[in-house]
Order: C-alpha cells, then structure tokens, then sequence
C-alpha cells in the first residue's frame, strides 16, 4: 500500500500525526497522534479519511488517522480527500440447529461445501481446536484504527496488521467474548465433535474451508474498530483475486442502531458482491432497536435469530420446546432479509471458556453464520448466479417464522428461515436467465403462484390475459374455492381459469367487462392490472397525486396507479410515466406481484395477508 507523499504530509500537518502502520494487505494506513495544540482541548477521534487516490496500488483509498475531532474540518478541506467519517466502534452481537435449516439433508446428499471457502472476521479463531483445525485455510489479523494507548497486536507478527499462519487466532481478553469467533466457525464448519450423553454436534457445512480474519482487540470492552473490519474486506478480495474460492463473509458484529450510512463501506460491499461474494451479517441483539450497522446496510444481508431449537439430549440445558418464533431479542425491521437459529446454539469454544471445547450461546451472531454457511453450499448450484439472487432463493423457498407481539395479528412481522434442501433441489424456468424479472419468476415457481407456460418456460415475453391476470392472484391468496356461482356468461364451467375468475368476482376484484361478461382472452392493460391489484388489497386511499403525467384525476386507475407509485409496486414505463394503456406481458405481472409480497404497509388493514407474502 503506497500513498503519494504528498497525501501523508498534509494529513501529517493537519492533524499533527504520524504513520504508523501500513502494509499491502490492508489496503489502509494507520495513523496515530503525535501530539498538537489542540489535543487537549478537543477530543481525539479515530477518523476514517477517503482519498482521491492517484496511485494506483490502493484498492479503496482508505487512511485510518487518530486526531483531534477539530481537526476533522481542516482534512476535509483537502483536495484529495473525498470524505472524513469518525469510526465507529463495533461489537460482537452475542446474546441441533443444523437440522432446522437442513444443513442435515444437504450433508446426506453429499453436498458438504467441498472446495468453497468462507471469511469469519469476527475475535480470532481457535485453529487448533478438533473441531475446527481441519477446515482452517488462511489467517490474518487487522486492528487498524484500536483507540490511543490500547497496547493489543497481532499474534506472531506484533504488529497492527499481519497475515500467515498463527495471525488469526483468538483474541487473549475474556474468555467468552474471545471465543466468539470459533462459536461461528463452528456453526459453519464444526466437524462432528462428540460431547455429552454421545450427541455430535455438526457445522453447516463441514467440508467447507475458513478464512480466519481476527479484528478485535485484547480490551475486556470488547470493541471493534470500523477500520479493522474494513481492511478485513479489502483483504477478503484480495485473496479472491489471488485465486482463493472465497463466497461468502460473515460478520457477527455491528454498531449502534439509528446509523446506517454507508460512508466508506459502499466501494467494498460492491465490489463483493461484484466479485460473487455474499456478505452476510447478524441484524443485532437489542429488543425494539431497528437493524444494526452494518447489516442494515444494502448489498449486506442480514439475519436475525429465531429461537427454535431441537433437543440435544442428556448434557445439555437447553428447552427443547421453544416454539418457532423470532428471538425476542432480534433487531427487526424491512432490511432483515433472513433468520435462522439464534438461540442456545451449541458450537466451539476456547477451553478456557469450558473444558470441553463446547458451548451454549444466544445471539444473532449465532443466526448469520447458518446463513453464511447456506449460500456458500448453494454457489454454484446455479450457473451465473448473483449473490442477490441466491439470497432471495432461501427467501423463497424458506418458511415464514412470526415475531411474536403483545397483542398478536395475523399483521405480526414475518420473515423467512430457509430451508436448503428446497433451495438446492429447485429448478429455475428455462427461460428465467436474467433481466428485472427472474428473482419474481423464481418466487412464482417456488410458491406455486405460477406453473409457466408448459415445456418449463415462464413464458415472460407473453403478452397477459385477463384470465392469467386473475389466476395469479387467485394463487397468490391460496386458490380459494368460490362461494357464489360465476356470474359472467363467457366462462364456462370447466376450465383452468373458472374458479380464478369466481373468486376474484366474489371478492370485487374484478366487476367484469359488463355485468355479464369477463373476456377470458383479451389483454389486460397496465390500468386494468393497477386496479385489480388495488382492489385486493382493500381500496386503501392513498389520494390522486401518482407523479406520472399520463395519469390524469377522474380515471378509473387514478387511485390504484397513485398507491402503486407511493409504495413502488410500480416505477413507470418511465419517470413521469406509467402508460395506462398499454398491455401487460408476464413479466410485468410477476414483478408486480412480488414487489407486493414484498410491501407489507401496501396491504389494507381488513385484508388477510397470504401465506405468499414475505412480510
């Protein structure tokens, strides 16, 4: 890592630091307080500064520096500086589950992770240790950006940054916060430790190799510098650039709730997910706070805790009742895109935590890795693949799990845990290999909405019939059985579409073309598709004001296009338009309706969520 002189003499001026710290595979630079006239009026900071790099040997332009938080002006004023952001200080999120997410299933058919590679930046991890020794593939070690006077280093290297053999191993402060990251390894990769009355405890996904990436500090405060994790991204494309089959990185910390500014992360979560390298991380532990950083982040996907656990046997102390519902304690909100198990999770531990190599944790930390460990057994399954595309599989083809409220509706939140055998065995339409409408067409297929148009195809370029149109929401609500004989002379009693066509006149879907009359066959136009949307979700009256010009007041499709607009089932044929007119082919449709599963506050409050929805 090489920054141009003349960069480091004007932070070294204007924040009266020096260089410590910098190494080629950080990515960064560390930069500690050497005094200044100000720094004992003013508080010091740990700052992360982007660079507008010139030198080419810098894959973020990243400059952790210690300074004065009044000095942060004068940085900013500097024409090679892009932004200043004070780092934030992250923590662990630490509050037979395998079986749950059938991590099981995928084992016995043979599909154990062999050849992929997952990164655990987390507290170090015991790579002696049986369960875990097998499957360790590279270590290193960042604490770039440890606060003035912490004394902490790498292991073996004494230094603030290393890489090799020996770096990644466990932190030396207290036992539990130190064990953290063997506990998530373990949950990925644990290799049929037997412990107990003869029980095993199994990881995810045994064969899969790990990248211990260590970066936190000694200190019993147990925290974790935004810079260190952030070099350890640099550092996880790096080794994929090298050659390393990395897939997927977990981070079981996060930081404050209410914070969620990208600020330097948005340069390498893209490029991870550029690179084909899922980035999963725990949404946090603290009851009624939304989603911590950085899971809230997007491109980041983030994972609560459900507390569903299946018994062990004699040895363990865990219930093995815990019914099936969101961990209390789980940071929620509309960014969770998974959950998994989370709550007493047996996995590994430093011994000296507990003598036999084994125990019990509650967390959201526990929950990410089951995710982590699932995405890097699905990559591949399906060529060509993005990460976005795999997640929402296991979103798909996962079961809903409840957060239980005070007072419990059928409105409660709702997230998916997966369910990898489902997500493995499942097979696209031939003919969903990209463009805006595969991700939809893949939740169509795997939740029944839609079972294409025969020869395996979706048929996406298909122009929409009325009967289709009401079909796919039929399906959507659960093909319920009519209750009212179908009033529309030109459907007759036996075809794919009657009872569709009944349902959706029981229920005020539709109101027919006449009073006796559906037209089964014709197009259905974009107004038309806006208004049976609308009327399934109850009428909610959202006003007139759709922004698209084509959308006059006083049309039939006014409303129902406005609610569309305002909750982004639909973004127009165009910025300013929406072309009421025009006919709707089956991709359209399905992407509809998936945003609309997607859109809980969409949904009127007198109507009865589907067991479709993913909310």
């Amino acid at each position: 890592m090489r920054f141009t002189a003349a960069i480091l003499a004007a932070v070294a001026l204007l924040t009266a630091t020096m260089v410590t710290t910098g190494s080629a595979a950080s990515n960064s630079l560390d930069v500690e307080s050497n005094g200044g006239a100000d720094s004992a009026s003013s508080p010091s900071a740990t700052l992360i500064v982007e660079i507008d790099m010139v030198d080419g040997n810098s894959r973020f332009g990243l400059l952790t520096v210690h300074a004065t938080v009044a000095r942060k002006s004068l940085l900013e004023r500097l024409a090679v500086v892009d932004g200043v952001t004070e780092s934030r200080q992250l923590k662990l999120f630490l509050e037979d589950s395998v079986a749950i997410v059938e991590g099981d299933l995928l084992r016995a058919a043979g599909t154990t992770g062999a050849g992929k590679v997952v990164a655990v930046i987390d507290s170090g991890i015991a790579t002696s240790h049986p369960g875990l020794s097998a499957s360790i593939v590279g270590e290193a070690c960042f604490l770039v950006g440890i606060l003035p006077g912490d004394p902490s280093r790498c292991p073996v290297s004494g230094t603030k940054v290393a890489t090799g053999v020996g770096t990644g191993t466990p932190c030396t402060g207290p036992a539990e916060g130190c064990s953290h990251g063997s506990h998530v390894a373990g949950i990925i990769t644990g290799n049929s430790l037997t412990v107990g009355a003869e029980t095993e405890v199994d990881g995810v996904a045994p064969d899969i190799g790990v990248v211990s990436i260590r970066v936190m500090s000694n200190n019993a405060d147990g925290n974790i510098p935004e810079a260190a994790v952030l070099a350890a991204l640099s550092h996880v494309l790096d080794l994929h650039e090298d050659g390393m089959n990395i897939v997927s990185v977990n981070m079981s910390l996060g930081g404050p709730a209410g914070d969620c500014s990208p600020g330097p992360w948005a340069a390498p979560i893209e490029a991870l997910n550029a690179a084909g390298i899922a980035v999963v991380a725990a949404s946090g532990n603290t009851e009624g706070d939304p989603v911590a950083f950085p899971a809230c982040l997007d491109g980041v996907i983030a994972v609560g805790a459900t507390g569903r656990h299946v018994p062990l046997g004699a040895g363990f102390d865990c219930a093995s009742d815990i019914p099936a519902q969101v961990a209390p304690f789980t940071q929620a909100g509309p960014q969770i895109d998974l959950v998994a198990p989370g709550v007493c999770i047996d996995s590994t531990v430093l011994t000296a935590y507990d003598a036999d190599g084994i125990g019990n944790f509650n967390g959201t930390s526990m929950a990410a890795p089951h995710v982590t460990a699932l995405l890097a057994m699905l990559d591949g399954n399906q060529a060509g693949w993005s990460v976005e595309r795999s997640m929402e599989l296991l979103r798909s083809t996962g079961e809903m799990i409840t957060m239980v409220t005070p007072n419990p509706s059928d409105r409660d939140p709702r997230y998916p845990e997966p369910r990898a055998q489902a997500a493995l065995k499942f097979e696209p339409f031939i003919d969903a290999q990209s463009g805006f409408w595969v991700m939809a067409a893949d939740w169509a297929k795997a939740t029944g909405v839609s079972i294409g148009t025969g020869g395996g195809e979706f048929g996406h370029a298909r122009t929409l019939s009325r009967a289709e149109a009401v079909t796919f929401l039929w399906r959507l609500m659960g093909s319920p059985e009519p209750l009212i004989e179908n009033p529309f002379a030109d459907v007759s009693t036996e075809t794919w579409y009657t009872d569709a066509v009944g349902w959706a006149a029981e229920v005020g879907v539709t109101t027919g073309t006449t009073a006796t009359t559906f037209e089964p066959d014709a197009d259905v136009t974009r107004g038309q598709i806006a208004t049976f949307f609308w009327r399934l979700v109850g009428e909610p009256d959202y006003g007139t004001d759709s922004g698209f010009s084509d959308v006059p007041a006083g049309e039939f499709y006014t409303s129902p296009v406005t609610w569309m607009a305002i909750f982004e089932i639909t973004t127009g044929t165009s910025p300013t338009t929406f072309s009421p007119d025009d006919v709707v082919n089956r991709a359209q449709m399905i992407t509809f309706l998936w945003r609309l599963v997607n859109a809980g506050d969409a949904w009127g409050e007198e109507v009865t969520v589907p067991d479709g929805a993913m909310f």
